[in-house]
């Protein structure tokens, strides 16, 4: 028989004792198994006439330490765990949060330490009509467990059920990186199963622009898996769907928009197995790069932030059937309601334009004053000072509809992270629901560069500049001489086409170098990228750079400075610009002749950078 002690239970007397359970613990936390006070006693006194103390191990978050009893030497400790994925989960007695939640992922508040005996389920647990959550809903299925182990194995020492207990699903908690047993009856029992594990697909290939995939998983039913982004082999990569699961089920994973030209290649490990992400290069001119901007995917690669303890991304009681999830902020007095999401504009981003539908339905009754808001706030993290605000919404602003924001412009954060936050807030007397859909931040780029056109060389007298272009309407300007005077066609071309898009870059005519440069070496266009002036930046005015401007179009990288047959190669030549005190500029061509006349002039033949279609 078990016996229950918690605040609300009662003592049972019984003959046939087996386990104590105790719900109850102190605020103080103990970082070592402790001895010598009455609880020792007490749990020493029963384990000598073969009764097991099960305790919880407390609900205030720590790392390090365990509530007492739980503590106390000799007393299985039980900390929590999700048994299903719940949503966000807010726990105010610990203060802390899950964004989100899975089977076996251990619970936000669920005190741990390296001595901590096992886990639990312990959210939510319904008995009686009564859903609860906590260690104090855990312990219970261990204390059933021993009652179960003892009966099935009268013969054996409490030293050894508890051997049994711990015979179960290892589960880390990603608070600590602590790993513990996960309460398994089955395999306590002995009882083996033979699992194997099959995954839908290996390998899946998407565009540049931020995507989700799902990956599912078959198996037999007790059978446990993994598949924590921490098995991701890049940061772009994440699973969003928890970290574990048992039985059939699946995984839901993000990219992270891919603003290199260059393509990329993740993988994440399934239920034992290697499954493989390639994403392409970023050639296209228009891309959302938020991560589940319409919410369909649940609460996940957006953060709540909430006191009342309701779930801000949500699917109940959408105020349209268009979409299921939606976001809900506020809806009730003294609010303040969060969402944010941190996303990179890329450095080549041509402009970038947040919009989203809103819907407000207010019970306010004025027509003049603000009382309720909902803004739209722009941060850097992860300090989160305060860029911006875009415009805000207001009780004001009631609709009887989804309505479209009008856009705000954040194309001057073009290659920083921003924090893009929603904050609702509402007064002590009439609220105002703020529901929030379809968030986009739209990013242009230059178009998709040319793959079949002629390469057209200028030349400037007045400047003895080189330029190239592979846009048949920005060479017909340059002969209309919109490029300034000077300017004229030298006779040599080359052809566009290949495997790799050539990076333009432009220094700015004041402070220089007043002319442009490409390459078709994606980590020297990266590197490029990367030394760029932000705009706004004081610095833009006073320091020579290069600034991407384009992917103008595409050419083969050579091989040890050689080009394959079917190629032909196209040399660079630099004119010692910055040592000389002058704007720096490069002439590319097809016509070794064209570089070694320059060479003789001075330059610098800087050798085959590229291999041209025949």
């Amino acid at each position: 028989m078990i016996v229950y002690y918690g605040y609300n239970a009662r003592p049972v007397r019984s003959v046939d004792l087996i386990s104590v359970a105790l719900s109850i613990g102190s605020k103080n936390g103990f970082t070592s198994p402790v001895t010598g006070d009455p609880y020792y006693v007490a749990v020493q006194g029963a384990r000598a006439v073969g009764v097991l103390t099960v305790a919880a191990a407390g609900n205030n978050g720590y790392t390090n330490a365990l509530s007492q009893p739980a503590a106390t030497s000799g007393v299985v400790s039980v900390g929590a765990v999700y048994d299903s994925q719940v949503g966000q989960y807010n726990s105010k007695g610990a203060q802390c949060t899950d964004a989100t939640t899975a089977a076996d992922k251990v619970t936000c508040f669920s005190n741990s330490v390296s001595f901590l005996t096992l886990l639990a389920p312990g959210t939510w647990i319904s008995a009686a009509g009564i859903a609860e959550s906590g260690t104090s809903q855990a312990s219970p299925h261990v204390a059933g467990a021993v009652a179960v182990l003892r009966a099935a194995f009268p013969s054996e020492t409490l030293d050894q059920t508890v051997a049994r207990l711990t015979n179960g699903v290892m589960v880390t908690d990603s608070k600590n990186g602590i790993t513990k047993p996960r309460l398994n009856l089955q395999m306590a029992i002995g009882v083996s199963t033979s699992c194997t594990y099959a995954i839908s697909e290996s390998s899946k290939s998407f565009g540049s622009n931020s995507s989700t995939g799902s990956i599912a998983v078959t198996t037999g039913a007790g059978c446990t898996w993994t598949a924590a982004s921490s098995t991701s082999s890049a940061s772009w990569l994440t699973v969003t769907s928890g970290n574990s699961g048992s039985g059939n089920g699946t995984v839901s994973y993000a990219l992270q928009e891919n603003s290199n030209t260059s393509s990329r290649t993740g993988t994440l490990t399934v239920a034992g197995k290697t499954y493989s992400v390639t994403q392409s290069g970023s050639v296209g001119a228009v891309a959302n790069i938020l991560l589940n901007s319409g919410f369909e995917s649940g609460p996940v690669s957006w953060t709540e932030q909430t006191a009342n303890g309701y779930p801000v991304i949500t699917a109940y009681l959408n105020p349209t059937t268009t979409n299921n999830w939606y976001a809900w902020l506020c809806g009730y007095n003294n609010c303040v309601d969060k969402l944010y999401q941190d996303v990179t504009i890329p450095a080549d981003a041509q402009g970038a334009i947040l919009k989203y539908y809103y819907w407000i339905d207010t019970f306010e009754t004025s027509s003049a004053t603000v009382f309720d808001s909902m803004e739209i706030r722009i941060f850097s993290p992860p300090t989160a000072n305060t860029y911006a605000f875009c415009p805000p919404v207001s009780n004001l602003n009631a609709t009887t509809d989804w309505i479209q924001s009008a856009g705000c412009n954040l194309g001057g954060y073009k290659g920083q992270t921003i924090r893009i936050k929603f904050v609702a807030t509402t007064d002590s007397d009439l609220p105002t629901d703020f529901y929030v859909d379809d968030v986009t931040l739209v990013v242009t780029r230059a178009s998709a560069p040319a793959t079949s056109a002629n390469v057209i060389e200028f030349y400037n007298t007045n400047l003895d500049h080189y330029f190239i272009t592979a846009s048949s309407s920005e060479a017909a300007a340059i002969d209309s001489g919109s490029a300034g005077p000077g300017w004229s066609r030298t006779g040599y071309t080359f052809k566009s086409g290949g495997n790799t898009p050539v990076c333009r870059f432009y220094g700015s005519q004041s402070p220089g170098p007043n002319s442009h440069f490409y390459t078709v070496d994606s980590a020297e266009c990266q590197g490029l990228k990367d030394q760029q002036i932000p705009t706004g930046d004081p610095r833009k005015l006073t320091i020579k750079s290069w600034n991407f401007e384009s992917l103008d179009f595409v050419s083969t990288p050579p091989t040890n400075g050689s080009c394959l047959s079917g190629t032909v190669p196209v040399y660079r030549a630099y004119n010692n610009g910055f040592a000389r005190g002058v704007d720096s500029n490069h002439s590319i061509t097809s016509s070794l002749a064209a570089i070694q006349q320059v060479e003789a002039r001075g330059w610098n033949n800087e050798g085959v950078v590229m291999c041209a279609q025949q």
